[in-house]
């Protein structure tokens, strides 16, 4: 028997707007993706790598492009695992503000969104560069297996998100074909794991 709150979700569905189903991407975590434009200025600093970006202009071009790529296929990791966790972030006090556990968007349009933004992501990443549809595969079965399984393992949790900022990293240099500098990838996973322990730190205290 459903609840008045669960009648009060299916109803609203339907009527959500373009700012509704953009929320759902959740454009404010693209930042993140960033961390794929570090691998040009790598390159450009290092003597025995800024040829390969020549010109640089096109080289930056293809790196901007990486980036967007990353942040739709982030987005259809964010969409999926709001479906995955719909019934707990129907229960917790912000995330139920979410589009897709407010009803606001719908399940189905939401499935739909996460296949549309999965195939445009890799298919667009091939015609980028073979390297980077490799990486961009690999992050979003690490995702896929992040959100059904991974996340309720701790430790292993933050080690995987923060394996998903190297992959960003590494999403660079796979696109510019240039070798990546193991500072940039060991400086990467330590802020990323810093900030996962953090993070997961901060959720302790408010259950608390």
């Amino acid at each position: 028997m459903e609840t008045s709150t669960t009648k009060q979700i299916s109803q609203s569905g339907g009527k959500a707007g373009l700012t509704d189903y953009a929320r759902a991407m959740r454009p404010d975590h693209w930042v993140k993706n960033l961390v794929v434009l570090a691998a040009f200025f790598f390159a450009l600093g290092d003597r025995n790598q800024a040829a390969v970006l020549d010109p640089a202009w096109l080289s930056f071009c293809r790196i901007v492009g990486a980036t967007v790529l990353f942040c739709i296929v982030s987005s259809a990791v964010y969409v999926f695992n709001d479906i995955r966790d719909l019934a707990l972030d129907r229960v917790h006090p912000s995330k139920k503000l979410r589009p897709i556990a407010a009803g606001l968007v719908p399940v189905p349009h939401a499935w739909v969104m996460v296949v549309i933004l999965a195939a445009c992501g890799t298919g667009l990443s091939v015609v980028l560069s073979r390297q980077l549809a490799y990486v961009v595969t690999a992050y979003l079965l690490l995702q896929v297996l992040y959100t059904l399984f991974l996340k309720k393992i701790a430790l292993l949790d933050v080690l995987i998100l923060a394996s998903g900022f190297v992959l960003r990293a590494l999403a660079g240099a796979a696109v510019l074909s240039v070798d990546i500098s193991p500072w940039l990838v060991l400086c990467t996973f330590l802020l990323a794991l810093f900030l996962g322990f953090c993070k997961r730190r901060h959720e302790k205290i408010q259950l608390v």
